[in-house]
């Protein structure tokens, strides 16, 4: 099995040419991966805004599925665009009233 994948990094500057943070996007199957890590500088949530431009300036050649992986003052989350509302989407169900607690757990019975 051959994996081949390309890979490209740009600097996000604001308008006084100031880095404030770095892209990746992976090319790759099945679909492109791309991780934004951003400055402390940058408002909260203003990672929406960043993903956005991506999309309309740099992306706008590739359609499809593409994951983010957002840094911005630790591990925000994973997300993709939702092809039928628009909005970008959690990888993961953020329902997490049915996940496994361990005091749920009977301990095994003793033989």
């Amino acid at each position: 099995m051959e994996r081949v994948s390309a890979a490209e990094a740009w600097s996000i500057v604001n308008t006084a040419d100031e880095r404030r943070g770095e892209v990746v996007m992976v090319w790759g199957e099945p679909h492109p991966y791309c991780v934004v890590v951003l400055d402390d500088e940058i408002e909260t949530g203003g990672w929406e805004q960043v993903i956005y431009r991506l999309e309309q300036e740099i992306l706008v050649e590739e359609p499809g599925i593409v994951s983010y992986a957002v840094w911005h003052k630790g591990f925000v989350g994973e997300y993709y665009r939702c092809a039928d509302c628009g909005e970008l989407h959690s990888q993961f169900d953020e329902d997490t009233t049915n996940g496994l607690r361990l005091d749920d757990l009977e301990p095994p019975e003793e033989r």
